[in-house]
């Protein structure tokens, strides 16, 4: 049987460039290492692009690829559902009803995915565009709305790959294979094509304008300093003697102010040592501790890893064992380690206070 020429090579090339990143995304997400979050954003960000040339090219693509040809009244796309059921449905060259709305519903699910993340990356991470202006709060409260999504965007993958194999099975037709050499059958009964001819040079220069725009307002909101992080923040030398002889002197985000008056009022009996300071030192130390506590800080080790600190180690908080339970205990004994109080063995950026995940490096023999 003859084959007509449906799929364009920019709509064959989004689809299957779409497919493999979705993947990526999936696999470098929430259970991956702590230290994919970088290859995670390149992916969510490389999505956001298809997606903008996507809508680009549903405006100035050939025929079958444009919204207008296959985006349906919610009418047509229910008595298509049902002929398909009853198996007296016709085939359609380009997107039927259905795939159509599925399509729509795609893109739509990946566009408020990639907000979300980039608004959870903002809040809870402090990175990307968005760290100048989302609270850690509301960014904890996307992450929420972004694994919904993707849960959703799983289903309706599921939705997808079942409906191409029922249309393929029905009309006898590979419609995978299709959509990798652009070809369908030309059944005389199916639904005609309605032919539009490409407009790349439109699509070109829209796609520039969009990404150009967007790429400009991303610099804009990027170049605001982050108020969650103290603009003048530095580590008083004081504090870092006195508590530097013993242990890694801890960032004093890590730790509420009550958590860090009940320990300096405890230094005499510091966890079994005696570990008090002159009056000076521990006055300076102390007020040191209170203007930087987690107070002062909204990043997602202030605000999760000790709410109370009342008495507990920090290494010993529900936080910091959910965060480091894929390490086992040799981990803690390797020679570059030597105990979990060591944060600058594996976080780079451990002195900052900022502990990106970006910034993990397991020392050599470590396994996670």
């Amino acid at each position: 049987m003859d084959s007509v020429k449906v799929w364009d090579l920019p709509t064959r090339i989004f689809h299957w460039s779409l497919a493999v990143l979705v993947l990526f995304a999936a696999l470098s997400g929430d259970d991956s290492p702590e230290w994919w979050l970088g290859l995670h954003i390149i992916a969510g960000y490389a999505i956001f692009a298809l997606l903008i040339w996507r809508l680009v090219w549903g405006f100035f693509g050939p025929g079958p690829s444009r919204f207008g040809d296959f985006v349906r009244p919610p009418r047509e796309i229910v008595d298509h559902l049902k002929a398909t059921l009853a198996r007296r449905g016709k085939p359609w060259l380009g997107h039927n009803p259905a795939g159509g709305a599925m399509i729509v519903a795609l893109l739509i699910t990946l566009l408020l995915i990639v907000v979300s993340g980039v608004i959870t990356l903002g809040g809870e991470e402090n990175q990307g565009v968005a760290a100048a202006w989302v609270p850690f709060a509301v960014g904890k409260a996307a992450k929420e709305v972004h694994e919904f999504l993707v849960g959703l965007l799983g289903l309706l993958v599921v939705g997808h790959v079942g409906g191409v194999i029922l249309e393929s099975l029905l009309h006898r037709e590979n419609l995978i294979r299709s959509m990798i050499h652009g070809r369908r059958l030309a059944v005389p009964e199916a639904h005609p094509l309605h032919p539009a001819p490409a407009r790349p040079l439109s699509a070109v220069l829209a796609l520039a304008a969009l990404l150009g725009g967007l790429w400009w307002v991303g610099s804009a909101l990027s170049a605001v300093p982050s108020a969650k992080i103290p603009a003048h923040y530095a580590l008083d030398p004081v504090y870092r003697e006195a508590c530097g002889e013993c242990h890694w002197a801890f960032h004093p985000s890590l730790l509420s102010r009550s958590g860090w008056e009940h320990l300096m009022a405890n230094l005499s009996d510091h966890y079994g040592e005696n570990a008090a300071l002159p009056p000076d030192k521990a006055a300076v130390a102390g007020a040191f501790l209170q203007a930087h506590a987690a107070e002062a800080w909204d990043t997602e080790p202030a605000r999760k890893l000790n709410r109370d600190g009342s008495g507990l180690r920090l290494t010993q908080t529900p936080y910091f064992r959910k965060k480091h339970r894929e390490l086992n205990e040799a981990a803690w004994h390797h020679a570059e380690v030597g105990s979990p109080a060591n944060c600058p063995a594996c976080h780079l950026d451990a002195e900052s206070g900022r502990f990106d995940d970006q910034a993990i490096r397991l020392p050599k023999g470590i396994q996670s």
